[in-house]
């Protein structure tokens, strides 16, 4: 007895080879457009971020993070971006915003002035809902 499952995903090349060694059917398709490549990038990114947040051990953890990492670099090749300049950016963006070490969640801001923080949260209000 045989059953197809949906897949529509990006895979790792050796992913496709060990499904072939299995005798799995596999209906594939190549990606050349590159505007059909980034989408696939974009939701192999949410995949992998989704599976961080639902890890529930240090090596599945390690796991998951890896697989985010591996998606990005391969990303930032795609886009023609050098790793190191992104790190670099990082390292600026730490410098003039900081990081997560203090743990701070803000559960809401009240905006009295028209300006940066306003104009932004209006223009994102389906991230940041007017309560």
């Amino acid at each position: 007895m045989s059953k197809t499952f949906k897949f529509n995903k990006l895979i790792r090349d050796k992913v496709y080879q060990m499904m072939l060694d299995e005798n799995v059917q596999v209906n594939l398709k190549k990606l050349s457009n590159s505007t059909e490549v980034l989408e696939y990038f974009k939701l192999k990114l949410l995949e992998e971020a989704h599976e961080v947040a639902s890890a529930t051990s240090t090596e599945h953890f390690i796991e998951e993070l890896v697989d985010c990492l591996e998606v990005i670099h391969e990303f930032a090749k795609l886009l023609g971006l050098n790793f190191t300049d992104i790190e670099s950016a990082r390292q600026q963006k730490l410098a003039s915003k900081g990081g997560f070490a203090q743990r701070i969640v803000v559960e809401s801001i009240t905006v009295t002035e028209a300006g940066e923080f306003m104009e932004y949260h209006l223009e994102h209000a389906d991230r940041y809902p007017e309560i």
